[in-house]
């Protein structure tokens, strides 16, 4: 009886520590153990909660998990799997507009880092530039001021460049250089605009190159329309005597045909270009370059319409 006793004791202690372990940190628990500087703990309980669906991560800030856990990782010299740490909790639906700018800035920051820190390009200014220690939270902030002003200054020629280009590749590079500003920028200083300007030029700059794009060919689509619709009326005397005349439509030459379709391929490039950019852009940037959709539109139905008309005249 006595051992049966024993065995059941046993039996309840095994329960209740299992249940001990199985009992998840709570957000207080892991900021506690983020100021022990505690960081295994950290991630065996951001890990294991970040696993949780459903009804389980109700007492649970997604976001704040995943910037917990990106702080450990950032402490324990993991510096890539902190810097996605910091872009999945900027993906998460509970993120604030703060947080997202945070964890975007900051991981952004990390692709430029290394375990000393953060030290900007050496320039004829400033040749032995100071480095940044990261790990110290404010003087993070100050490195991702002095990061911006660095990538900031090295966007804004590459903008101007670009006034006179629509070749696709610099156009989207530039668009996501813009997109990484951002956030840094924000973390900066929440009412600079000096980002949006840039943006502002980039998408302005390709609607007007798309503006003369389009009133160039769309000219001459106008003439070879003309061209089409030429006639030749010709006259032949049948068997009895009778009088007869046709009239024949010039339409397009085959040259001609390859040129209006040359700008249908071209209009398809330039709409995935202007898409491509967009897809990066903040709202004013989106806002500057949303007339080129309906100019390509407009030049591509105008060459189509063109080639199908003299289709048919023929």
């Amino acid at each position: 009886m006595r051992h049966r006793y024993v065995s059941l004791l046993i039996l309840l202690a095994g329960a209740s520590f299992a249940r001990a372990a199985d009992t998840l940190p709570s957000m207080d628990d892991l900021q506690k153990q983020l100021d022990a500087k505690d960081y295994p703990s950290v991630l065996a309980g951001t890990n294991r909660i970040l696993q949780l669906r459903g009804p389980a991560t109700a007492s649970y800030h997604r976001t704040a998990v995943w910037m917990m856990k990106a702080e450990a990782l950032l402490h324990s010299s993991q510096f890539g799997a902190a810097g996605q740490a910091y872009t999945s909790g900027a993906e998460e639906k509970d993120a604030t507009d703060d947080e997202r700018d945070l964890c975007l800035a900051t991981a952004t920051l990390l692709k430029h880092s290394d375990r000393k820190g953060y030290t900007p390009k050496a320039t004829r200014d400033q040749p032995a530039p100071q480095t940044y220690d990261i790990l110290d939270p404010q003087k993070r902030k100050d490195a991702i001021a002095a990061l911006f002003n660095a990538e900031l200054s090295d966007a804004t020629p590459k903008i101007d460049k670009l006034k006179d280009t629509t070749v696709p590749n610099p156009l989207v590079s530039a668009a996501k250089a813009l997109a990484e500003l951002r956030p840094m920028e924000r973390v900066v200083d929440k009412n600079a605009d000096k980002v949006d300007a840039l943006e502002k030029s980039l998408g302005d700059n390709f609607t007007k190159k798309m503006a003369d794009w389009q009133s160039t060919n769309s000219k001459r689509l106008d003439e070879l329309a003309t061209l089409a619709q030429q006639t030749t009326i010709s006259h032949y005397t049948d068997n009895k005597g009778i009088v007869h005349s046709s009239t024949t439509y010039r339409g397009l030459m085959a040259q001609e045909q390859t040129e209006i379709r040359d700008m249908e391929k071209q209009a398809q490039a330039y709409a995935q270009t202007e898409q491509q950019v967009a897809a990066s852009l903040g709202e004013i940037g989106k806002a500057a370059i949303e007339p080129s959709q309906k100019t390509i539109q407009s030049l591509y139905d105008q060459a189509q319409s063109t080639r199908r008309n003299a289709m048919v005249q023929r």
